[in-house]
């Protein structure tokens, strides 16, 4: 239920004085925007979108001349940006089509007894910049130096890329034999879902080191496909129709872009560094407000991407994992309901974050990062539910479950894995989500710098880190042996040590700042530290420290 206050924005928003200003407001952004009115409206957040139009992109297959109806795929534009996009292969009705390139929104005349073309093959262009400090993304309509609005570092003109709106795609329309669709090899083009928005007001929740923010009317999500290994795409663009075969016949395509691989002649040749989708929606947002000495959080930036920042990002992502199925299971929806995206620095401190997947929000995320009636937000309910409590809690009471702590080092499909998150397998780790989610609720835990592993999560770490530097040591038994790494008065971790070289290498805990660790195991004789995030899945990376 919402309070009156909520209900009584909502009605203030709805009365027609107020839709009508806030109509005038998108006049001069209105004016350059070629898309559907009822769209463009829905995009910037102003009434719903339902019905028509819609987000929906097609993929033309064929065109049945019984009927004189174009056949066509259709998907979701964040899904068909990447199963749409060339050489990808689809299947419809057992047959294999190529994806070939991009196509206007077509349709058959009987009166000009041929396919034609509404608008063109691309919507719009729109530029985009990774920050190079904070990892945010940045949406201009003119490129320029800018100061990124969350970190406040320089975004120059050079890292802003172009990505193209499709209207729509099209495919050979002659089906690939299938004898040649099983040679083909896998095509990887994955997409990545950002968000771009302004700075969230970040709130302290004062009883815990949580600091939560809401995104909500400057707020955009974008799906990014930058194409095979990230190279972009090369089109050769029609101005005038295409002889495209079917069957034993030709029929002509207007305004089409073709794949440059097909060896398209004629037309223009463009590059692009992708294709991209967008819908404003509603974003939650988490961040720790400090961290104990000793622990440090760094994430990957594109100065300095190494496995460290990969385990951090790995555990950020893993903790957004787990905070997505808890909410889904306190409002008893699917997971679905939910975008979870990687994780980015806000005010130097990572930060998880979550969006709503309808357009313009369905109000979970506003439900967990609003205080009501004035309680503590959902967000910071369900942390102290999972970190104090985990034995009644919904969600982590099966994490800790001996059957599956005893079964389960990183993760399986009884804990975070599922189909939808398939991206993340690799890098999702239960307990290091965890670890991360109890971060946001103390800010003087020291995971275990103290010699205090007594946390549910934690407490099995020495023996994983003690079985990661024995894989280690069996990839040369004749050359290497595992020792213990002595801080204070008690065992802190296990070292891995060339006896030729006299070389060692700790084996600590991800949020373990390195040049902390190796200062209070000095006499260890140490010279690196490997996180076992990295030492459990790839224990030849400890060779190249010794």
């Amino acid at each position: 239920s919402s309070t009156p206050e909520f209900a009584a924005a909502v009605k203030a928003l709805t009365d027609t004085a107020a839709v009508m200003d806030n109509l005038g407001k998108l006049q001069e952004k209105g004016k350059e925007c070629i898309k559907p009115f009822g769209l463009f409206l829905a995009e910037n957040g102003l009434l719903p979108l339902y019905g028509m139009p819609t987000n929906i992109r097609s993929l033309y297959i064929g065109l049945d001349r019984k009927s004189k109806r174009l056949l066509s795929i259709d998907l979701p534009a964040e899904r068909a940006i990447q199963e749409f996009a060339s050489p990808q292969l689809i299947t419809r009705d057992k047959r294999v089509y190529r994806c070939q390139g991009l196509a206007p929104s077509l349709y058959y005349s009987e009166e000009k007894r041929g396919v034609q073309a509404s608008g063109q093959w691309y919507d719009e262009f729109v530029w985009i910049a990774r920050c190079p400090h904070c990892r945010s993304h940045l949406n201009l309509a003119d490129v320029a130096d800018v100061s990124c609005p969350l970190c406040g570092g320089i975004v120059t003109s050079g890292e802003f890329h172009s990505y193209a709106v499709p209207n729509g795609f099209v495919a050979n329309f002659t089906p690939v034999p299938l004898r040649e669709a099983d040679e083909e090899s896998f095509s990887s083009q994955v997409t990545d879902a950002v968000l771009v928005h302004h700075p969230a007001d970040l709130r302290h929740i004062t009883s815990l080191n949580l600091n939560l923010g809401l995104g909500t009317d400057n707020t955009f999500l974008f799906h990014l496909n930058k194409g095979p290994a990230e190279k972009g795409f090369c089109f050769t663009e029609f101005t005038g129709s295409n002889r495209w075969k079917t069957g034993k016949q030709h029929v002509s395509l207007p305004k089409v872009a073709i794949s440059s691989e097909t060896g398209a002649e004629g037309g223009v040749r463009r590059t692009i560094t992708g294709f991209i989708s967008r819908k404003k929606t509603d974003a939650a947002f988490l961040a720790p407000v400090s961290l104990a000495k000793g622990i440090s959080l760094p994430l990957p930036d594109e100065s300095e991407y190494n496995l460290r920042t990969k385990s951090i990002e790995g555990a950020a992502i893993s903790a957004t994992q787990i905070l997505t199925l808890r909410a889904c299971l306190e409002f008893d929806i699917a997971n679905s309901e939910f975008e979870t995206l990687r994780p980015k620095m806000l005010l130097h401190m990572p930060t998880i974050q979550l969006a709503d997947l309808l357009p313009n929000g369905s109000g979970f995320c506003r439900r967990l990062a609003e205080a009501r009636h004035a309680k503590k937000p959902m967000a910071a309910n369900l942390l102290e539910s999972m970190i104090f409590t985990p034995e009644s809690d919904r969600l982590v009471a099966r994490f800790i479950a001996k059957k599956h702590k005893d079964a389960c080092r990183t993760s399986c499909y009884d804990c975070l894995q599922q189909y939808d998150n398939r991206q993340f397998h690799s890098i999702l780790d239960w307990r290091l989500g965890i670890s991360f989610l109890r971060l946001l609720t103390d800010k003087d835990w020291q995971v275990g710098l103290d010699g205090n592993w007594d946390f549910f999560e934690l407490e099995d770490w020495p023996s994983h880190a003690r079985s990661a530097a024995e894989a280690i040591r069996s990839l040369l038994p004749d050359r290497l042996i595992v020792e213990k790494a002595i801080a204070d008065t008690y065992t802190i971790a296990p070292i891995v040590r060339n006896t030729i070289t006299d070389k060692g290498i700790l084996i600590g805990h991800p949020f373990w700042t390195p040049e902390d660790i190796l200062d209070r195991t000095k006499t260890s004789r140490c010279s690196d530290v490997l996180d076992s995030f990295t030492a459990l899945r790839w224990p030849f990376e400890a060779l190249k420290f010794l």
